[in-house]
This record gives C-alpha cells, sequence and structure tokens, in this order.
C-alpha cells in the first residue's frame, strides 16, 4: 500500500518551467519527510505543465487550468486534492539547499498553537530576505506611507507591516508570513475555508493569517530552517505594487469596513510621496509605477 504524505507540497506555476523544475528537484534531493507535490499550473504557455509530467513521478500531481486562475483560486484547487496532513503553499521560485521543511513539520506537530508557520527566505547570495510582518492597522499604514517606519528606534516600536531584513534575525511570532514558503495543518482549512479568491494575487497570505489569528492560532517564523527565494518570477515590479495597494483596500473592505476610507486616503497619499519623491531623483518608472497605482486605488 503506497505511503501517505506527511505534507502535500502546492506549487503554483505560470511561465516558470526552469525554476519550476528547479524547485522540484531541489525538493526530491533534500526532503526526508513523506510528501507528494501538486503543481497547478495556470495556463503556463511556456510548457511548464509537460515538462513535470514527462517526469513520470508518482508523488507528483499536475493540475493544468484553461486561463489564469490567480494565485489564491490555484492554490485552493491544490488544498482541495491535498492527502497530507499539513500542507506546504511554495512558490515555483524557491529552491532548497537543505531539507528545510522538516523542521518546520516538527515545529507544528510539536505546537499545535501554530496556524501558520514559515521558515527563513534568502537571497541567492544568501542574505536575509523580509518574510511577513505585522497587519496592516491604520497606525501602522501611515507609518509605511510616510516611511517613518524606515526609522531604525521607531521601527521597533511599531511593528511595521514590512519590517527590513534586518529584523529577520531569530524565531518569533508574527502577524503574516509571506506565501513563498507556507505551512499549516490541513484542519485549518475548515476553519478558514482556504485562501480568498477575491484576492487575485498578493495580500492572499496575510488574509489567511488574519482569519487563522481570529480562530486563536499564532503564526510563527522559523530562522534556524530556511530557502532561497529568487522572487517574483512570474510577476512584475509594477504588478507586485499595484496589486499590494489595491488589496490592502479589498482587505479594509473585508474586515474593517467603517475605516476602508481612511486607510484608502493613507495609501493615496503614500502614492502622491513617493511620485515626488521619485520625480526629484529622477526616477521615471517607479514614478509611473506609483502613477498607475494612484489611479487604481
Amino acid at each position: 500500500m503506497e505511503k501517505s504524505p506527511l505534507v502535500t507540497i502546492v506549487i503554483v506555476s505560470f511561465n516558470t518551467q526552469k525554476l519550476l523544475l528547479s524547485c522540484i528537484s531541489s525538493i526530491e534531493k533534500w526532503v526526508k519527510s513523506p510528501y507528494e507535490i501538486i503543481v497547478v499550473d495556470n495556463a503556463s504557455t511556456d510548457g511548464s505543465a509537460a515538462a513535470v509530467l514527462s517526469r513520470k513521478k508518482k508523488n507528483i500531481t499536475v493540475i493544468e487550468n484553461k486561463k489564469n486562475v490567480g494565485f489564491a483560486k490555484a492554490n485552493n484547487q491544490g488544498f482541495a486534492k491535498a492527502r497530507g496532513t499539513y500542507i506546504l503553499m511554495l512558490n515555483s521560485d524557491t529552491y532548497l539547499t537543505h531539507d528545510a521543511i522538516t523542521p518546520v513539520l516538527d515545529l507544528l506537530k510539536k505546537d499545535p498553537h501554530i496556524g501558520v508557520a514559515s521558515c527563513s527566505l534568502k537571497n541567492a547570495d544568501n542574505s536575509v530576505q523580509p518574510t511577513g510582518g505585522f497587519f496592516p492597522t491604520l497606525f501602522r499604514l501611515f507609518a509605511w506611507m510616510s516611511f517613518l517606519d524606515d526609522m531604525p528606534v521607531l521601527s521597533n516600536l511599531i511593528k511595521p507591516v514590512h519590517p527590513s531584513a534586518q529584523f529577520y534575525t531569530g524565531s518569533r511570532e508574527l502577524d503574516w508570513v509571506t506565501g513563498a514558503f507556507f505551512m499549516f495543518p490541513k484542519s485549518i482549512l475548515k476553519k478558514v475555508n482556504g485562501l480568498d479568491e477575491d484576492y487575485f494575487m498578493y495580500v492572499e497570505e496575510l488574509d489567511f493569517c488574519y482569519r487563522v489569528k481570529q480562530c486563536g492560532f499564532i503564526v510563527f517564523y522559523l530562522h534556524d530552517a530556511s530557502i532561497v527565494h529568487l522572487g517574483r518570477g512570474s510577476s512584475t515590479s509594477e504588478f507586485a505594487i499595484t496589486s499590494e495597494f489595491k488589496n490592502i483596500v479589498l482587505f479594509y473592505k473585508k474586515h474593517f469596513p467603517h475605516v476602508t476610507n481612511i486607510a484608502r486616503i493613507m495609501l493615496k497619499g503614500g502614492c502622491i510621496l513617493r511620485i515626488i519623491i521619485f520625480a526629484i531623483l529622477g526616477k521615471s518608472t517607479q514614478e509611473k509605477i506609483y502613477e498607475k497605482t494612484l489611479n487604481s486605488i
């Protein structure tokens, strides 16, 4: 009889064939815990799905979508077919250099109060990336938009939405972690019903963590385990910035509707401030990105 996987690794793919195959190969090389991989391909045109299927591995399932349904919905498709006791949402633009999955599994098995866990994300040069932070309360949103949370002393007091890389020097509780490496017990899905598909991409993991914490669980960052995250393998800087700002407004509409307009004003103010700064610095590309973002919110 086939052994049931302890963890189901869900990887959403969109035109990242080489990165995807590298990610899968690193899992096969390093991970010691019983696992299965579910690749959900969002209508890639680079042969990603066919390349994975050609490997003919029994523990790899491929779901092929006829159109790009978004990151949240594609992951939910993978979650629905997961056989593992735990689920790992893993980006295709990541790869392992050691077994980073088993230590996070052990953490979740040891502490049932943890609803979501992540590991350290590193750049290719081994420097540490930010991975999550704290919920965007109005105060934190103002600090983010006004750059107050970039000031060394204030950042420790504010608990920023996006702390700097220097913040991630040890294991600790956070409010949310990024979807590049995002592990949780499958039983959590019965309480929060998966990722909110109203978010096409970006902020969906923050929303998921918010609902998990509302159910009484904690979110934890494990510094001792790490993976390499190359970043934005299937999206652009413009798409990421615009989507995040728009989806912060959506987050407020869903959870704090009475102050949504205040949040929107803060975000617009942040866009205007950045447009002015980038115009002064002569960085027209960034200036145009924030002009587009301003018009979208």
